[in-house]
């Protein structure tokens, strides 16, 4: 699952004060920032969302109960954002 957020951001601002709030917002994820003839131009924050693993007798009954949705990974579904 992946989402991209598109944010026009006035030049003259601060980009430092931007990429703070993206690292200060993560918990597990990154923050690219992407530099064109000397300036910041693009700041992608890309986010995971990481799950607790099942214990296996657990896991085994969820799986028989929701078939199609077992073969789904549990570790981690990137969140990205793009401003």
């Amino acid at each position: 699952m992946s989402a991209t957020q598109s944010i026009i951001i006035d030049p003259s601002g601060d980009w430092k004060v931007v990429v703070q709030r993206h690292i200060e917002s993560l918990n597990f994820g990154s923050v690219q920032i992407v530099i064109q003839d000397s300036r910041v131009v693009e700041i992608d924050k890309t986010e995971r969302l990481r799950f607790a693993p099942m214990r296996k007798a657990r896991a085994h009954e969820r799986a028989s109960a929701t078939a199609p949705t077992a073969a789904l990974p549990q570790s981690s579904l990137p969140v990205r954002s793009r401003i």
